[in-house]
C-alpha cells in the first residue's frame, strides 16, 4: 500500500503545504472550524473537532511525488445544501493554475465532470447532499483511455471514461478545492476533514478516520529549549496548532521527540500513521526533518526540507503504513507507544 499524504488539519493549515506550493491563505478564504464533530457519519468524535471549511477559497495541497493515476478521498459536508457545492480539482505543476481535471460536487445532488474548464458530463441525481459522505475520487488524467470516477461511501455514484487529460502531459501531481476552474464560479461552503491520497496500486480506501494524537509528555531525547516554562512537549501541544508557543534549537543535531496521547477507544485496526512537524530558522541552521522511535528500531527520519525564513514555518510530513519496530502494520499498542518528534540536521 501506498499513502501519499494524509492530514486531518488538526495540527494547523500551514503545516500541510510546502513552500513551493500555494498555501491556503494565499489563495483565498480557507478557515479551520472547529463545527465537523458531525462530519464522520459512522465514527462520529473519533476525528477530532476541527475540519477546513471552504467558502470561496482556493487551496492547493503540496506537490505530490510523480504524476501517475491516484485516489483522493475525504469527509464531506454542505454547511448547507442549499447554495452549497465542492469543486475537487488536480493540475500539473501547476500550470498557470488550470486544473487537468474536476469534479462539481452540487448540493443539487448532481455531480459535473470538467477536462479544464469545458464541461464533459452532467450526472442528475447522483447523491443525497443533506447527509456527510465519505467521498473517494480516481483521477486517471490522460488523452485516451482516462477515467475519473466517483464513490460515496463505498457506492459508485458517477464515472467519466475517455479524455480526461487537459495539459500537453498526462498525470497531476497536486489535489486542491477551488472556486473557479477556468471560467466559472463556485460557492463550495462545505466542509471537508481526513484527506487521504493513495497511488492507483492501493486505490481506493473504505471509510477512513485520522484521529489526531498530541504530545502530551517529554522524552529523554529532549535538546529544545521551550520559549517558556520547562515543559517542551506542552510548547507544541496545542490543537489546532499555534506558533504562540515554540521549542528552539541552536546547533545541529538537536532534536526532541514526544510522547503522545493514546488512540481513542474504540479504534482497532491502523491503516497508516502520519507524523508532522513544523519550523522556521532564523539563524545557521537551514533543514529540518520529522523524527519517529518506535521500540528498540533506530529512529526514522524524514527527507530533510529547507526551513524558511523566521516568521513563516515549512511543513514536513513522514507517513509509515508499518511499524518500524517489527516491519508489519501498526498495532494499536504500537501507535500508543510510539515517539516522535524533529530534528535539525544542517
Amino acid at each position: 500500500m501506498a499513502v501519499l499524504y494524509a492530514t486531518g488539519w488538526e495540527a494547523g493549515t500551514i503545516a500541510y503545504y510546502q513552500e513551493n506550493a500555494k498555501a491556503w491563505s494565499e489563495r483565498g478564504n480557507g478557515a479551520i472550524s472547529s463545527n465537523t464533530a458531525f462530519l464522520h457519519r459512522t465514527t462520529t468524535g473519533i476525528g477530532g473537532n476541527y475540519s477546513m471549511y471552504i467558502d470561496d477559497g482556493f487551496g492547493m495541497l503540496p506537490f505530490l511525488p510523480g504524476t501517475s493515476a491516484r485516489w483522493a478521498h475525504l469527509w464531506m459536508k454542505y454547511a448547507s445544501p442549499a447554495g452549497g457545492d465542492l469543486h475537487v480539482q488536480v493540475q500539473l505543476n501547476w500550470l498557470n493554475s488550470t486544473q487537468q481535471f474536476g469534479v462539481y460536487i452540487q448540493g443539487t445532488g448532481t455531480i459535473s465532470f470538467y477536462r479544464g474548464n469545458t464541461l464533459v458530463q452532467n450526472n442528475a441525481g447522483a447523491f443525497n447532499a443533506a447527509v456527510p459522505h465519505w467521498v473517494a475520487i480516481e483521477f486517471n488524467c490522460q488523452d485516451v483511455g482516462g477515467q475519473v470516477a466517483v464513490w460515496m461511501d463505498g457506492v459508485n455514484v458517477a464515472t467519466f471514461t475517455g479524455d480526461t487529460q487537459n495539459h500537453a502531459s498526462p498525470g497531476w501531481n497536486q489535489l486542491g478545492f477551488a472556486n473557479a476552474y477556468g471560467g466559472g464560479w463556485f460557492n463550495n461552503n462545505t466542509y471537508v476533514d481526513d484527506i487521504i491520497v493513495t497511488d492507483s496500486t492501493t486505490g481506493r480506501l473504505e471509510e477512513q478516520v485520522c484521529a489526531p494524537l498530541a504530545p502530551n509528555a517529554d522524552t529523554a531525547q529532549k535538546d529544545f529549549t521551550p520559549s517558556s516554562g520547562i515543559l517542551n512537549y506542552a510548547m507544541v501541544s496545542e490543537v489546532p496548532a499555534s506558533d504562540a508557543n515554540y521549542n528552539s534549537a541552536t546547533a545541529v543535531g538537536q532534536e526532541d521527540r514526544y510522547d503522545f496521547t493514546d488512540l481513542p477507544a474504540g479504534v482497532n485496526t491502523v491503516t497508516f500513521a502520519s507524523f508532522t512537524g513544523r519550523a522556521a530558522r532564523d539563524g545557521s541552521i537551514t533543514k529540518g526533518e520529522v523524527s519517529v522511535k518506535s521500540g528498540a528500531a533506530p529512529t526514522v527520519y524524514a527527507t530533510a526540507v529547507q526551513l524558511p525564513a523566521a516568521g513563516s514555518y515549512m511543513g514536513d510530513q513522514l507517513i509509515l503504513e508499518n511499524d518500524p519496530n517489527t516491519a508489519a502494520p501498526w498495532s494499536t499498542a504500537a501507535i500508543n507507544a510510539v515517539q516522535a518528534g524533529y530534528r535539525f540536521n544542517s
